[in-house]
């Protein structure tokens, strides 16, 4: 799929749809629609692309952000642990 919209939107291909159609020609109307298809669609998958890159990006920064935290949260909770442990074992040494 990829390879066909890289064909369509060559540069030379395209441009090769500029050229001028005589008035009178059987397929000038068919003609003009195909290009004005074509037109819009390019304009349909770079509108799509440019969403789908700022989606990209906005999930990228938030696995970023959430991984930063996760991070925090599990050295907090192994300090916690071992301030727990080390508690823990300061109180029964107390008691023998």
């Amino acid at each position: 799929m990829e390879d066909i919209v890289h064909l369509c939107l060559a540069s030379n291909w395209e441009s090769s749809f500029h050229l001028p159609t005589f008035l009178g020609h059987p397929d000038r109307m068919a003609l003009q629609l195909a290009l004005t298809t074509l037109e819009s669609l390019a304009e349909m998958l770079n509108e799509r692309k440019r969403e789908a890159e700022q989606f990209a990006a906005f999930r990228d920064k938030m696995r970023s952000i959430s991984g930063k935290f996760a991070a925090r949260s599990l050295q907090q909770a192994s300090q916690a642990a071992a301030n727990a442990a080390a508690q823990a074992a300061a109180s029964q040494v107390g008691k023998y």
